[in-house]
């Protein structure tokens, strides 16, 4: 009886976390799946944002525009940026980078912050390009 009283105890708890877990691990196999088939386009993205996480690697919020849409999306600073001090992080706010998108669903988005868009560039194109350009 004790044994089925401590069973019942964990069954929802463990439920809920593998339920969780599984919702994580199918959202990625979807976005990977969605990379793999080739419907990208880039544009233009603006940093808006500086976060910094306790739990997650600290990111830079962005913008960029989409079909007459404005979509939001983070990049995790994984690259020696992240050893920069958070006054030079914040400085980024405001620069423009290319941005690559998946056209089904543009909230799958990477900010390439190796590549900045030049002056010359002044607007992407409403559905954006099919290739970064030159």
């Amino acid at each position: 009886m004790e044994f089925k009283r401590n069973l019942n105890k964990w069954i929802v708890p463990t439920s809920i976390i593998v339920f969780i877990i599984t919702l994580i691990i199918w959202k990625e196999i979807d976005r990977k799946k969605s990379w793999s088939r080739g419907d990208e386009k880039y544009t233009i993205g603006i940093i808006t944002d500086y976060i910094t996480g306790s739990k997650t690697p600290n990111s830079f919020e962005y913008i960029f525009p989409y079909n007459g849409e404005k979509i939001k999306s983070r990049e995790p600073i994984l690259s020696s940026i992240n050893l920069l001090s958070i006054e030079d992080k914040q400085n980024f706010i405001g620069r423009r980078y290319y941005v690559r998108f998946l056209k089904e669903k543009p909230k799958y988005s990477e900010l390439f912050l190796d590549k900045p868009v030049p002056d010359s560039i002044v607007k992407a194109p409403d559905e954006g390009w099919s290739q970064l350009p030159e």
